[in-house]
């Protein structure tokens, strides 16, 4: 599952993703949910995903930032199984069952 919300000041640690011209995956970092995308950060990735999480957690990802990948998609996110709710952001995202979408507020 992919969650993306607006930031909560206060709320629980959360992990800040970096400025990337390469894919961010979100298994990779050791520090792990929920992850932050701050309104300075650039994640531009013109020839694939912005960032992906795969099948092995219920990722959240707040962002105020910036995130764009190839061919439209910012976000991809793991299996058939997984359900997403996306708010406080437009960005466009995609699911291994289903093509590209935008959700928003």
């Amino acid at each position: 599952m992919l969650v993306l919300a607006a930031a909560v000041p206060g709320a629980m640690a959360q992990t800040a993703l970096p400025d990337s011209a390469t894919t961010l995956l979100l298994h990779t970092f050791p520090s792990g949910n929920p992850f932050t995308v701050g309104a300075d950060t650039t994640i531009n990735v013109p020839g694939g995903i912005g960032i992906q999480g795969d099948s092995s957690s219920a990722w959240t990802l707040a962002t105020s930032g910036t995130v764009t990948g190839g061919n439209g998609i910012a976000v991809q996110f793991g299996s058939a199984d997984d359900t997403m709710t996306v708010e406080g952001a437009r960005l466009p995202v995609r699911s291994s069952r289903a093509p590209a979408e935008t959700r928003s507020p």
